[in-house]
């Protein structure tokens, strides 16, 4: 079935006047064509003991969805993951296929969202993600047509290192064909607040998948200067690498350094530094093929073999998403020094 003819399926079943039987109906719903999910076995009924009620499989997990109709609601549970959903339709809505307010509660985490079905894409606005790890808001636009397509802006209120703990490389790859279907655009930003001790204050970063192509360019802002960065990574490869290119700039090195609690008495507060190279995600290994000082020095290949040595024990030891930990920077200046 097409799956333009949403809503048209939607009117049916709350406008049907006659009893109605369903059993084991099988619905593959499709887009030009081509399959984008199907429901398994639904079984449903307008009358008796199960009004409203529609039982069946999705991505081969046993759900259960109760109709209000005179709330205009539907309850949507898979019991066996946890997951819950409620789902508050605009009453007279004849504009669009489907509009209105989405509540899920999964894994002690908790989405609402704004949602306007639409006849090729949906509409997700003023939308919360929080748990105790995680909190970020975002907007988005989901297209079908021509090709599957996602924009998002996020902005990241809280994060804590827990989550990042949790975030396995090794699993999201073993995912590879979903990898492979993803096209998405996002700008993701994240601002900390006055009382933070963290080593970022302010980031923003364009993050696209292409086909299981990751390319980012990212600005980060911290005491004293700032982190630009670009690169991309194939993600579908069976050992994926981080291409990059940074530049380091400080204003003011003083500034920073007092941040670690590390005293200077450099007589240049300015430093440059242009870093090309790679990391392996997996095993965390960096390589660098150019390092560049104050825009004219570029380190020689014994003076880059020393810095790969420490960057992989101080700062990679315990994965990508740690580089930037306070602590683990602070001991990286201090063997610098």
């Amino acid at each position: 079935m097409d799956i333009e003819l949403t809503k048209e399926l939607s009117n049916f079943f709350q406008n049907f006047d006659y009893k109605l039987k369903i059993e084991s109906l099988n619905i593959n719903f499709q887009k030009d064509g081509k399959s984008i999910f199907e429901i398994e076995k639904i079984n449903f009924s307008n009358y008796g003991f199960k009004r409203n009620k529609i039982e069946g499989i999705l991505f081969k997990e046993r759900f259960i969805i109760d109709y209000s109709k005179k709330r205009n609601n539907f309850n949507f549970k898979i019991n066996d993951l946890g997951i819950k959903a409620v789902l508050d339709l605009e009453q007279n809505n004849f504009n669009d296929f489907l509009k209105g307010i989405i509540k899920i509660n999964f894994l002690e985490s908790l989405i609402k969202s704004n949602f306007n079905l639409k006849k090729e894409q949906i509409d997700l606005t003023k939308t919360n993600f929080k748990n105790k790890d995680l909190f970020f808001t975002f907007d988005s636009v989901i297209t079908f047509n021509p090709y599957f397509l996602t924009k998002s802006n996020i902005d990241i209120i809280s994060i804590e290192d827990s989550f990042l703990k949790k975030i396995s490389f090794e699993n999201i790859l073993l995912k590879n064909e979903i990898i492979k279907k993803l096209n998405s655009e996002n700008v993701v930003k994240y601002k900390a607040n006055k009382f933070s001790k963290g080593l970022i204050k302010d980031f923003t970063s364009k993050i696209n998948f292409i086909n299981g192509n990751l390319i980012f360019e990212s600005i980060s802002k911290i005491i004293g200067g700032t982190i630009n960065c670009k690169g991309d990574i194939l993600l579908i490869d069976s050992y994926p690498r981080l291409n990059f290119q940074c530049s380091i700039i400080f204003d003011n090195t003083k500034n920073f350094l007092k941040s670690f609690s590390i005293a200077s008495n450099a007589n240049v507060n300015e430093l440059f530094f242009d870093v090309k190279g790679s990391i392996n995600i997996l095993n965390n290994k960096i390589n660098f093929d150019e390092i560049i000082v104050n825009k004219e020095q570029s380190l020689k290949e014994k003076e880059t073999r020393y810095y790969k040595q420490i960057f992989e024990k101080f700062l990679l030891d315990e994965g990508l998403f740690f580089i930037i930990k306070k602590s683990k920077v602070k001991t990286f200046l201090l063997e610098l020094t």
